[in-house]
């Protein structure tokens, strides 16, 4: 009875009592959170009604040729008469509108593929909806790549383009774990189309195909006709021919497709070639940043026109500290009969300068860069420094961009160079 007193005669210190254990405080977060939990199924579950009434949805991953396989079924699609929407991650992150317009994707922060979901509702939401959705998968650890697929796009079409040796931190050590890796796109009765034709990783594919009961449709580069190559001089025959498989599933004229990407747009960046002054030195910029594994390196390298004897070559290579391991399976394509010196940034920069000291090259011909991103005067100064202790009659330097294109190193020397003049090699060089 005494307790019932104190209860009725004191409320105010009983309500302090409360607050000062946190009990109010405690109470209001939990019926935040679960607002916030509510607020997001109910936007979740509104988005997948509308995405699952999207008769063509794509979901686009391997190791080279995303973006621009993007960029062609987009194009083959709207020509055809769909009203397509694309969503690209590579070199440049855009959106392409149906109307074939394109709009850089806009980050704040670190990637996530959470953009996938608002880009989507962004653009199921337009007065005349889409009725095809294209998206390169951003996701690289499988976990992602799985979630992606099975609850974000939900896709009918599965497109593994190749398998590189690439992110072997996240998708394996060798081409058939990291086949595997890309497989967790795979959906239940899904179309699969794949370029990948090598027996280790078309095996991995294939068993995830036969467990999801999908149907696997495997495309060469061959499989183009060359008067159809002709026609379409800015998409990979690779790319072309996974194309071609999608829209002859769904029923579109091979001559409406081929017309599509013969108006292609370009991805922007890939492999472009600018001139500017680089101080009293006339410097030439490649980027060749979106190229993500050694072996694509090692060809572009190789078929490059390269520049005469008097020209200074100097690759810029920038890696990162989350991925060690393709900074240095790159070291092979560093080779002095590619390059006269290199400056290397991000990470492991020290460790692959020790490497490639211990194969053989010159400590004076490597250059270290950990502060080149925050000014262009710097940037300028160590490209003059290190082409002037190469030849110190040099009048002319050419910069190869070479590994991450996103990275703040990359983006200084980019950003430098698209102040000059674009321009086209071979014929560039006189």
């Amino acid at each position: 009875m005494t307790g019932v007193c104190l209860l009725a005669l004191e409320p105010v210190a009983w309500g302090q009592d409360l607050a000062s254990r946190g009990a109010i405080s405690a109470a209001a977060s939990v019926a935040y959170v679960a607002a916030a939990v509510t607020a997001w199924w109910w936007w979740n579950r509104r988005l997948r009604r509308r995405r699952d009434r999207v008769p063509v949805r794509v979901l686009v991953t391997g190791s080279r040729g995303k973006s621009s396989t993007v960029r062609a079924l987009h194009a083959a699609l709207r020509t055809a008469g769909y009203r397509p929407y694309a969503k690209t991650t590579g070199t440049a992150a855009v959106e392409i509108r149906p109307d074939g317009t394109e709009r850089p994707t806009r980050r704040f922060g670190r990637p996530s593929v959470l953009e996938i979901l608002r880009r989507m509702d962004a653009a199921l939401g337009a007065p005349v909806p889409p009725d095809a959705l294209i998206f390169e998968c951003m996701a690289v650890q499988p976990a992602l790549i799985r979630m992606v697929a099975g609850e974000m796009v939900d896709p009918d079409v599965v497109v593994i383009t190749n398998v590189q040796v690439d992110h072997l931190e996240d998708e394996g050590s060798d081409p058939t774990e990291i086949a595997a890796s890309l497989a967790e796109a795979v959906t239940p009765r899904s179309l699969v189309v794949t370029g990948e034709t090598t027996p280790g990783p078309l095996g991995a594919i294939e068993l995830a195909t036969t467990a999801a009961d999908a149907k696997l449709q495997i495309v060469h580069p061959d499989d183009i006709e060359t008067g159809l190559s002709f026609r379409m001089p800015f998409v990979h025959p690779q790319n072309a021919a996974i194309t071609l498989a999608i829209t002859r599933a769904l029923g579109v004229e091979d001559d409406d497709a081929v017309h599509g990407m013969a108006e292609v747009s370009r991805e922007p960046g890939e492999q472009e070639v600018w001139r500017r002054a680089v101080g009293d030195l006339q410097g030439t910029y490649v980027d060749l940043g979106a190229i993500n594994d050694p072996d694509s390196l090692l060809a572009a390298l190789r078929t490059f026109p390269w520049p005469p004897e008097d020209v200074v070559r100097i690759g810029l290579v920038v890696g990162r500290w989350d991925r060690p391991l393709r900074s240095l399976s790159f070291l092979g394509c560093l080779r002095p009969r590619f390059f006269d010196g290199l400056v290397l940034g991000g990470g492991p920069d020290r460790r692959v300068r020790r490497d490639l000291i211990d194969h053989g090259w010159d400590p004076g011909r490597i250059a270290t860069a950990a502060h080149l991103a925050r000014s262009q005067t710097v940037w300028n100064r160590r490209i003059q420094d290190l082409t002037q202790r190469i030849r110190p009659a040099a009048e002319r330097v050419l910069i190869v961009s070479i590994e991450n294109e996103h990275d703040g190193i990359a983006d200084r020397g980019r950003e430098f160079f698209h102040g000059g003049e674009r321009i086209h090699l071979p014929t560039g060089w006189s």
